[in-house]
C-alpha cells in the first residue's frame, strides 16, 4: 500500500481537487499539504482528520488504506492481503463516487 501523503494525493486527484483547494477547504497551506502527500512531513491526527473529512473519507479509512504489509505482523498478513483490496473497493465506491 501507500504512505498516508500518498493516499492522501491519490484520493485528492480521484476528487479532481487541487491541492490548493484541499489545503483551503482542511484549513492548512498548500505548501504543508505538498510535504504531507510527499512524505517530507507528518501530519497530526487532527491535520489528518481535516484532510479526510474534506475529501468525505471516514480518517479511520484514511489510515487503513494507508497500511503497509511492513506493518503487519506475520500472522495477520494472510488476513491483511484479503482486506485492503476491499477497504480500497469500499474508498472507491461509497466515499469517491462522482459528485454532480
Amino acid at each position: 500500500m501507500n504512505s498516508i501523503g500518498q493516499t492522501i494525493e491519490t484520493l485528492r486527484r480521484k476528487k479532481r481537487m487541487k491541492q490548493g483547494e484541499l489545503a483551503q477547504k482542511a484549513n492548512i497551506t498548500q505548501s504543508y499539504l505538498s510535504m504531507i502527500e510527499s512524505d517530507k512531513a507528518e501530519a497530526s491526527t487532527s491535520t489528518l482528520s481535516a484532510i479526510a473529512e474534506v475529501l468525505g473519507v471516514p480518517y479511520q479509512l484514511l489510515v487503513m488504506a494507508s497500511l503497509s504489509v511492513t506493518q503487519i505482523s506475520e500472522d495477520k498478513k494472510e488476513t491483511y492481503y484479503k482486506v485492503v483490496p476491499l477497504i480500497q473497493e469500499m474508498i472507491d465506491s461509497y466515499f469517491l463516487k462522482k459528485e454532480n
